[in-house]
């Protein structure tokens, strides 16, 4: 028996005006609980008071007495819009997604361009990428390009290519005119190939390949805080030289593999984690006590306490947390060929024309996490398997229930494709191995796909796990909507929002199980709580086990069974 929440205020308000009596019982042994001075005499109380409520309601509302489903977005609180929809942005079941074009926009980046002004960007983890130009000067026999890489200070450069040729140097230390080294059989990059590298330093100066070589420029031309590359390519003796080194192009398009920018890791002792946005020498002291890290939640966090990001101030961020989901990030996971691999990381580049919900939703994508809000305090959370911190039961509820026994079918899945960056293709957008279920398949009646985008995710198996963690969790079809006692916030033993509840009504059976802590709110002068709970499995987490569910990467059959 419930009332759908839509009905409830119109159901009580008509009940209270034609069956005074009954309204004012449940109003009389409102006062007689708030004045119960045994847990005995509590518990009568508690539920005379839902018997009362109960009947009050079925007989405003009549046709609401049976279990029916509600639509999802009754559990979206403004704190967990971003996470609780990260189902709905990256696990798409048709057309295209925001996250796929997201996807799209993150590979273009890859390639060089020419724009008068070009978008910024912020590169995390660890990625292949070009540049947008920001000098081109002939100056025969030579043609000097250079490229803006990223608008903040980046860790090192790895890696350089032209084309699919990598190019080889003894290192690539920055602030350096650096010529490639010999390698046979490949073109003679050392005689016609300089460059020279700068991560982005507040302070750096002229490039000096450019002070060399270009002395009309002034030394003010120095990029301050972007991390830059300046190449000097020769033309070649002939044509066909110029093809053998450059490819057959008109103009050499280079590729870096990068480390991008220091995020604040609170494991790290000395880690300032408490900064002024507004104050350019407080950002810049705070982030000369970070350091690299491609882990999914320290990324996500420095992201969300970015200007051109979640703009949430640093001292709003519960670090605590933070801490506890890097660690999950940070477990390291069996693969088939006898190696591990860190659980979730990010690695890949955001430009500034996107939307910070687009950015955080690929972001919470690549580790199955949420964004969540308590009391004022945000954080990060991954998909760690969470404990349960209290149970709902009658003698909790206070007032209507509502419950969503299943899924309707357009949102059920059983067959699942990725996408990602496969490092080990050219850094390209991959499709990985398709994940099918037969056996949900044959309970369906047929095939429902989904496609799981991961812009920011590299490795296949990585991908892999996502993928089944993802099809289990969109398996699982409850929902309740709900009213309890403020007692409820009493009995938790850890933040309400993001945590696990567990059901247990002997009036409401049909709800029985674990769920998720989606949005709660006080409700009646605060002596109660709305609640928003959404199933959960914390199996799904850990159901991995490589020598079953790793699959090869190769070329998938997408139209196979």
């Amino acid at each position: 028996m419930y009332l759908p929440p839509h009905v409830s205020a119109w159901a009580l308000e008509r009940a209270a005006k034609e069956k005074p009596r009954e309204a004012a019982r449940l109003a009389d042994l409102g006062a007689k609980l708030r004045g119960a001075r045994s847990s005995d005499e509590e518990r009568v109380l508690r539920a005379e008071i839902i018997s009362t409520a109960i009947a009050l309601i079925a007989w405003a509302a009549p046709g609401s007495v049976t279990i029916a489903g509600i639509g999802a977005s009754t559990f979206l609180a403004v704190g967990l819009s971003i996470g609780l929809s990260y189902a709905a942005q990256a696990l798409q079941s048709r057309g295209s997604s925001p996250l796929s074009n997201f996807a799209q926009s993150e590979q273009g980046s890859k390639y060089n361009e020419r724009q008068a002004i070009p978008s910024k960007r912020i590169l995390y983890g660890e990625s292949q990428v070009g540049g947008a130009l920001f000098i081109e000067v002939v100056k025969p026999p030579y043609l000097y390009m250079g490229f803006l890489i990223c608008d903040e200070q980046v860790t090192s450069f790895q890696k350089m290519w032209i084309a699919t040729n990598e190019v080889a140097f003894s290192g690539l230390a920055p602030n350096s005119v650096l010529t490639p080294i010999a390698v046979d059989g490949a073109p003679n990059y050392p005689g016609r190939l300089q460059a020279s590298f700068r991560v982005g330093l507040p302070s750096q100066t002229l490039d000096g390949l450019l002070a060399t070589d270009l002395t009309h420029l002034d030394a003010s031309f120095r990029q301050q805080g972007v991390a830059t590359v300046v190449a000097r390519f020769h033309y070649g003796a002939d044509y066909n030289e110029f093809t053998r080194l450059w490819g057959q192009v008109q103009r050499p398009n280079p590729l870096f593999l990068v480390r991008g920018v220091a995020v604040p890791d609170p494991r790290v002792h000395g880690t300032v984690l408490n900064w002024d946005p507004d104050d350019p020498a407080s950002v810049e002291a705070a982030r000369a006590t970070w350091g690299y890290s491609n882990n999914a939640s320290l990324v996500t966090a420095h992201y969300l306490t970015q200007r051109y990001g979640g703009r949430i101030k640093p001292s709003r961020m519960d670090w605590d947390k933070v801490v506890e989901a890097a660690d999950f990030d940070d477990d390291m996971i069996a693969c088939n060929d006898g190696t591990s691999q860190r659980r979730y990381t990010i690695d890949g580049a955001v430009t500034l024309n996107q939307s910070p919900s687009t950015v955080v939703a690929g972001m919470i994508a690549a580790n199955r996490g949420y964004v969540l809000q308590s009391a004022g305090r945000v954080w990060p959370s991954s998909s760690k398997p969470r404990k349960t911190i209290a149970t709902i039961h009658d003698g909790l509820l206070a007032g209507p229930v509502s419950i969503r026994m299943a899924k309707p079918k357009r949102d059920l899945i059983n067959r699942v494709k990725t996408r990602f960056i496969a490092p080990d293709r050219e850094y390209q957008t991959a499709d990985g191995p398709v994940l099918t279920r037969t056996d949900l398949q044959e309970a369906d009646g047929e095939v429902l796909d989904a496609t799981l985008t991961l812009p920011f995710t590299s490795d296949n198996r990585r991908a892999q796990r996502l993928a089944k963690a993802y099809l289990s969790n969109a398996r699982l079809g409850k929902q309740i909507s709900c009213r309890v006692d403020v007692l409820l916030l009493a009995e938790c033993d850890d933040d309400l929002i993001g945590g696990a509840v567990n059901f247990d009504s002997a009036l409401f059976p049909a709800g029985n199980g674990l769920y998720l802590v989606a949005d709660w709110g006080f409700a009646d002068s605060f002596s109660k709580i709305d609640l928003s709970l959404v199933a959960y499995d914390p199996s799904v987490e850990t159901d991995w086990v490589a020598a079953n569910d790793e699959k090869p990467f190769t070329i998938a059959d997408l139209n196979a069974a």
